[in-house]
Protein backbone atom coordinates (compact mmCIF):
# COMPACT_ATOMS: atom_id res chain seq x y z
CA UNK A 1 0.00 0.00 0.00
CA UNK A 2 2.82 2.39 0.86
CA UNK A 3 4.42 1.98 -2.56
CA UNK A 4 1.14 2.77 -4.31
CA UNK A 5 0.78 5.89 -2.19
CA UNK A 6 4.36 6.91 -2.98
CA UNK A 7 3.78 6.57 -6.73
CA UNK A 8 0.46 8.42 -6.51
CA UNK A 9 2.07 11.28 -4.61
CA UNK A 10 4.85 11.46 -7.18
CA UNK A 11 2.32 11.54 -10.05
CA UNK A 12 0.45 14.45 -8.48
CA UNK A 13 3.48 16.65 -9.16
CA UNK A 14 3.28 15.83 -12.91
CA UNK A 15 6.93 14.81 -13.19
CA UNK A 16 8.79 14.51 -16.47
CA UNK A 17 11.05 11.74 -15.12
CA UNK A 18 10.54 9.14 -12.38
CA UNK A 19 13.24 7.00 -10.79
CA UNK A 20 12.00 3.62 -9.53
CA UNK A 21 14.43 1.48 -7.55
CA UNK A 22 13.30 -2.16 -7.30
CA UNK A 23 9.57 -1.34 -7.39
CA UNK A 24 8.62 -5.02 -7.23
CA UNK A 25 11.01 -6.11 -4.47
CA UNK A 26 9.33 -8.02 -1.66
CA UNK A 27 5.89 -7.99 -3.25
CA UNK A 28 3.55 -10.95 -3.65
CA UNK A 29 2.31 -11.95 -7.10
CA UNK A 30 -0.92 -9.96 -6.64
CA UNK A 31 0.98 -6.91 -5.44
CA UNK A 32 3.34 -7.20 -8.40
CA UNK A 33 0.35 -6.96 -10.75
CA UNK A 34 -0.74 -3.76 -9.00
CA UNK A 35 2.79 -2.42 -9.29
CA UNK A 36 2.76 -3.25 -13.01
CA UNK A 37 -0.50 -1.35 -13.38
CA UNK A 38 1.09 1.68 -11.72
CA UNK A 39 4.08 1.49 -14.05
CA UNK A 40 1.63 1.28 -16.97
CA UNK A 41 0.02 4.50 -15.71
CA UNK A 42 3.44 6.16 -15.72
CA UNK A 43 3.98 5.00 -19.30
CA UNK A 44 0.52 6.15 -20.41
CA UNK A 45 1.26 9.64 -19.11
CA UNK A 46 4.46 9.78 -21.21
CA UNK A 47 6.68 10.09 -18.17
CA UNK A 48 10.25 8.96 -18.69
CA UNK A 49 11.16 6.34 -16.12
CA UNK A 50 14.48 4.91 -15.00
CA UNK A 51 13.83 1.55 -13.36
CA UNK A 52 16.31 -0.60 -11.47
CA UNK A 53 14.81 -4.09 -11.32
CA UNK A 54 16.21 -7.62 -11.05
CA UNK A 55 13.00 -9.37 -12.14
CA UNK A 56 13.64 -9.63 -15.87
CA UNK A 57 10.00 -10.54 -16.63
CA UNK A 58 8.86 -7.34 -14.93
CA UNK A 59 11.39 -5.35 -16.96
CA UNK A 60 10.20 -6.77 -20.27
CA UNK A 61 6.53 -6.40 -19.39
CA UNK A 62 6.88 -2.69 -18.70
CA UNK A 63 9.61 -1.71 -21.16
CA UNK A 64 7.70 -2.56 -24.33
CA UNK A 65 6.94 0.67 -26.18
CA UNK A 66 3.29 1.71 -26.11
CA UNK A 67 1.49 1.89 -29.44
Amino acid sequence: MQRRIDVALALIGRPQVMLLDEPGAGLSAAETLICSALKQLVRDRNIAAVVVEHDIDAVFSTSTPSR
